[in-house]
């Protein structure tokens, strides 16, 4: 039985490729680093205690932070994002303005999935009226 020897172009080939593809595996290596890096941050947040909308907004990184609020929704300017699917039926998502009495500021807050079977009538939805923390 003879020796296995590779022609000189597939050992070019490897020889060429070789550093790229080793740069490849390092960069997802890297990749993988900073998305456990991300996940933890964000379980941080998670865990940390809500923060007031003024202190929020002069944070230096606010995404991704709990907030504390009290106010009012304002019912006359509500937002529907139309075309949302949940579980294979069709809906929206409802999107309303909360005023935070404590720092004086608007906030638009998606208060989640709405089914809208029927196109034919608007949406149904209730908006509370008394002041919510």
């Amino acid at each position: 039985m003879s020796a296995f020897r590779p022609g000189w172009l597939p050992s070019l080939l490897v020889a060429l490729l070789l550093p790229g593809l080793l740069g490849l595996g390092t960069w997802q290596l890297q990749r993988a680093e900073d998305k456990r890096a991300l996940l933890a941050s964000f379980e941080d947040r998670r865990q940390a205690a809500p923060l007031g909308l003024d202190r929020l907004e002069r944070s230096r990184d606010p995404a991704y932070r709990r907030v504390r609020l009290y106010g009012q929704f304002d019912a006359a300017h509500s937002l529907l994002l139309d075309n949302r699917m949940r579980d294979g039926r069709v809906g929206l998502e409802l999107l309303q303005p909360f005023y935070d009495q404590a720092s004086g500021l608007w906030v638009l807050l998606n208060r989640g999935w709405l089914p809208w079977p029927d196109r034919r009538r608007p949406p149904q939805f209730a908006t509370p009226e008394d002041a919510l923390a």
